[in-house]
């Protein structure tokens, strides 16, 4: 669909990209997931900066970049469990650059894997291990998993990173030039209007 400056259509609106996954079958599986009763335990402050709640929107920001991009019903799965669970290695809240590994490491102690395919469940590694590192030493990183699809980890793993890094709106930091993705750039409005609806409690 062609999009022109100043049409509707090119504002992304929170209410019409909610609809949209909950119309989808490939995000609609995963929407609630967030509100899982057995997800606050596994987190350091489930209530903090990298709790429940910043899991919870960026798993409905990483659906709507999946969306947005056209991705498969794979790419939807790995984008919501590394959305769920990349930050349970965390001990603290400060700066930490190595709390990906810790992640994904209780992620396979604690059996929350549900990905059986070698090749995706590789890129869940790859992007929940190294979210947290600057891009130039993700990407090389890139290289040291075992990928028949290094573009495909690539792609997968700067929209995750967008997607954690919308949610920088909570500590009031985002720098959209930061941002990789287009259609992430074209979210920030919406990432600030998400945090406001799910502090409020009004997401359903």
């Amino acid at each position: 669909m062609a999009h022109h400056s100043g049409d509707r259509m090119d504002q992304l609106q929170l209410d019409d990209l909610l609809a949209g996954l909950r119309e989808s079958p490939l995000a609609r599986p995963h929407m609630d997931s967030g509100d899982d009763p057995r997800l606050p335990p596994y987190f350091h402050k489930s209530w903090g900066i990298h709790g429940v709640g910043h899991a919870r929107r960026v798993l409905l920001l990483s659906l709507m970049l999946a969306h947005l991009n056209g991705l498969g019903p794979e790419e939807f799965d790995l984008l919501a469990q590394a959305s769920l669970y990349h930050d349970i290695g965390r001990t603290h809240d400060n700066t930490c650059l190595i709390h990906g590994k810790a992640s994904y490491r209780k992620m396979t102690e604690l059996g929350l894997i549900n990905i059986q395919e070698p090749e995706d469940r590789e890129a869940l590694r790859l992007v929940v291990e190294t979210h947290c590192i600057p891009d130039r030493e993700a990407l090389a990183a890139v290289d040291t998993y075992r990928f028949r699809n290094t573009e495909r980890a690539r792609m997968l793993l700067t929209i995750f990173k967008d997607a954690d890094g919308l949610d920088r709106v909570r500590l009031g930091d985002l720098n959209p030039r930061y941002l990789r993705n287009p259609f992430a750039r074209r979210l920030v409005p919406v990432s600030h209007d998400l945090l406001k609806l799910i502090r409020s409690g009004r997401l359903g």
